[in-house]
This record gives C-alpha cells, structure tokens and sequence, in this order.
C-alpha cells in the first residue's frame, strides 16, 4: 500500500474512535470493539469453522461479524477489527461475505483489500498517537501488546510500519 493509502485508512479507523468514544483520546485500552460494534450495528457471533484455514468472516446482508470460538482473545479482538475493516473500507465491493484466513492462506486476487482490512485492524486497536504516548513510559514491546491487548507480533509490525523500530 502507497502512503496515502495508509493515511487514508489511519484516518478512518481514527474517526470511528471518535465518533464511538466522543473525542480523540476518550477511549481506554484496550480498545473496546464490542462497543464499536454496537455503535456500527454490528452483531458478533462466536463459532467454529468447518473450513480450518478461517479465522473470521464478516457478512454484509446479515451485519455480523463471526470470530473462531477457540481463538485467544488477541486474535479475536483483530478479528472483529479486521472485519470492521471490510464493513468501512470495502461497502462497494461487490461481495456479500470476507473470510479472513490465516495469513499463509490468503491468495493474491484477495491481497490488497486483506492488506487495508488489517491496517484499518492495526491502526483501530494501536492508535498512533496512543502508542506515542505509551513509548514515553516503555519500549518494551511485549508489555506493550498487553496494555493494548494484541498480540506480540501484531504490536511488532506495527511499531515496525510506524518507523519505531527496525
């Protein structure tokens, strides 16, 4: 993804904080995506996958978003924001459903708009400025995932696509 592109999605998910949590900074981590849910409509449903390879989907015609039961509450929480994603960013789409796949499955033709459903995840449960201001106490990535509620290697990549760390 370009930089404008990257902008465009951090604004967007920064716009929904505020818009579900009153004002910028307003909201607590972790960030609470069952009350952004809420705010979106959205239902969230909890299940179990036929298909092993799926971790998540999001389905338009019914507004809900469905996480795999036996995920930890890390990957269902970027689950449920990743979907969020694909409701914001992909409404014109011409698709009634979005899986989302462990990452070693996902196909080139789904590439591009799984790459902006998980920047809009990454930049909606570790605002920039929140991690800014949270580097000022440690740089400790692993307490930081805690505080944020993600997973290790999701804070990594984002700390990393940020530019604080190589």
């Amino acid at each position: 993804m370009n930089p404008d592109k990257i902008k465009e999605i951090e604004g967007k998910a920064l716009d929904l904080l505020i818009t579900v949590f009153s004002e910028e900074n307003a909201f607590s981590i972790p960030i609470d995506v069952s009350k952004i849910a809420k705010t979106l409509e959205l239902s969230l449903k909890e299940g179990n996958f036929i298909d092993k390879e799926i971790v998540g989907a999001y389905d338009r015609s019914l507004k809900t978003i469905y996480i795999a039961k036996s995920d930890p509450y890390t990957r269902k929480t970027f689950t449920i924001a990743h979907e969020m994603g694909h409701f914001i960013l992909h409404d014109e789409k011409n698709q009634e459903t979005f899986y989302r796949k462990d990452l070693i499955f996902v196909g080139k033709e789904d590439k591009p708009q799984e790459q902006e459903a998980n920047c809009f995840a990454a930049s909606l449960l570790m605002p920039k400025g929140t991690i800014l201001r949270y580097l000022k106490i440690t740089k400790n990535v692993e307490l930081l995932a805690d505080f944020f509620g993600v997973s290790y290697s999701a804070m990594s990549l984002r700390l990393k696509n940020l530019g604080f760390f190589d």
